[in-house]
């Protein structure tokens, strides 16, 4: 029966006295050690200062809200694997946060602890919107930008070229593409072009390829180290371990299933195939004793299974959706084969599109069967991030209208869309357009 009265400890559950525990402080709380005053001092001071902060500090801002989260998690994960220091521990305020991995012996106190990873998210945040460009990137690559010689494969020079047209406005607008090129007419390599299309030929491009399998991972990557004459240092591949690649170079694995969901990224080790130098720009300080991440970070291109991208939108612990977030921030993303993935899948691909937008990423998909609610889901939710990011990162004023292209071996066309509406009437024309071309294509091959 409810009293209104606070239950003794007798009468709480387990989890309740859990609860309860929390919020006692028997050696008080950081506002009794100076250090973390005078430093809650200096920031308030700065955010007073701030004028933007009372219109992108606010919770419906995500954008902001996201980086900042993403910020306080990499400091976090930095200053807990550096020395303690001194200097910003108040002497009179003994409370530990955490000890030494290797010894077990008490590490960092919790008012330099957080005055620590203050400091470094401060400065992360200061740098965080230019790491892209401080990156490693492919530039003037003749590989890319050559004119197709076999007349199979002349669609992609026209793909090529609405994809220049659209490469500043897409920068500004954001980029939603559909290649639905029938198998065999090397959609692979044509979505590598589209990609390198979009970006500054100066400041090169950075792309993401997300698959569902892992064998169509690893040839993937093959196919384009092959065919564009990349080097070690320009492409890497992540699957789910080092065994799943020894096997495919012994040409002796099994088809994959094709759901993300069967798999848990979190139990396996992540395998990373790259050979590049490991630079990650300005985020080199925070990134200096992971090497898994730098890898991640630092190539150009990255061939993985979604599920390693997908856990960007996951509250996992530990802070293993720092290498996802990173990327999508860091470079453009090709979603190849999406409708290979069960319906339980939707929601979490929906989510990565969702992100994929926020965070300023231009999209394409890829598929020669992509069922039109699928694609329709997908550009809701990427619709729906790209307006959180113009809201936080746009030009002031302006509204939301993507620059949206369909690509197939006949035909090409682009516009800009606005709305769900607008896209589903835009993608019926060009997929009425492309029946008639398959009707007409097999009538040829059956003599009528």
């Amino acid at each position: 029966m409810l009293t209104g009265m606070p239950l003794t400890t007798a009468e709480m559950t387990g989890s309740q006295q859990d609860f309860a525990h929390v919020w006692q402080f028997p050696s008080g709380t950081p506002l009794q050690s100076a250090s973390w005053r005078e430093k809650a001092r200096q920031i308030a001071r700065r955010a007073s200062n701030a004028l933007g902060l009372k219109t992108y500090g606010q919770m419906e801002q995500l954008f902001p809200l996201h980086m900042a989260r993403f910020c306080l998690m990499l400091a976090d994960h930095y200053y807990s694997s550096s020395d303690a220091q001194q200097k910003w521990q108040d002497p009179d305020y003994i409370v530990w946060a955490n000890s030494d991995r290797q010894s077990g012996t008490l590490k960092q106190r919790v008012d330099e602890h957080l005055v620590g990873v203050a400091h470094h998210a401060y400065l992360l945040g200061r740098q965080l919107m230019h790491t892209r460009a401080s990156l490693p990137a492919i530039a003037r690559h003749k590989g890319f930008s050559q004119r197709a010689i076999d007349v199979n494969y002349r669609w992609q020079d026209k793909a090529w070229d609405v994809a220049r047209a659209l490469r500043e406005r897409s920068r500004e607008e954001g980029f939603f593409g559909v290649n639905m090129a029938s198998t065999g007419c090397g959609k692979t390599f044509a979505n590598a072009r589209i990609m390198y299309a979009l970006a500054d030929e100066r400041e090169g491009c950075r792309f993401t390829v997300a698959l569902g399998l892992r064998t169509l991972t690893l040839q993937t990557g093959d196919a384009l180290r092959s065919r564009l004459g990349l080097g070690e240092d320009e492409l890497a591949v992540l699957i789910g371990s080092a065994a799943v690649n020894q096997l495919w170079q012994q040409e002796k694995i099994d088809n994959d299933c094709g759901s993300a969901s069967q798999e848990s990224p979190a139990e396996e080790q992540q395998f990373v195939k790259y050979e590049g130098s490991l630079h990650t720009g300005t985020l080199e300080k925070w990134l200096k004793d992971d090497s898994k991440l730098k890898e991640l970070v630092s190539a150009p291109i990255l061939v993985s299974t979604i599920d390693h991208l997908i856990s960007a939108t996951e509250g996992v612990r530990g802070g293993k959706q720092l290498p996802a977030m990173l990327r999508l921030l860091t470079s453009d993303l090709v979603l190849d084969e999406p409708d290979d993935f069960d319906i339980a899948d939707l929601h979490a691909v929906c989510r990565l599109m969702n992100w994929a937008g926020m965070l300023g990423t231009r999209v394409l998909l890829s598929s020669a069967t992509l069922p039109p609610g699928l694609i329709q889901a997908l550009f809701a939710a990427y619709l729906a991030g790209r307006k959180m990011w113009q809201a936080s990162c746009g030009i002031n004023g302006r509204p939301v209208n993507i620059c949206c292209a369909w690509f197939d071996e006949k035909d090409a066309d682009a516009t800009q869309i606005y709305d769900g509406p607008g896209f589903r009437d835009a993608h019926a024309k060009f997929v009425a357009r492309r029946a008639v071309m398959l009707a007409e294509k097999n009538d040829c091959i059956s003599g009528v």
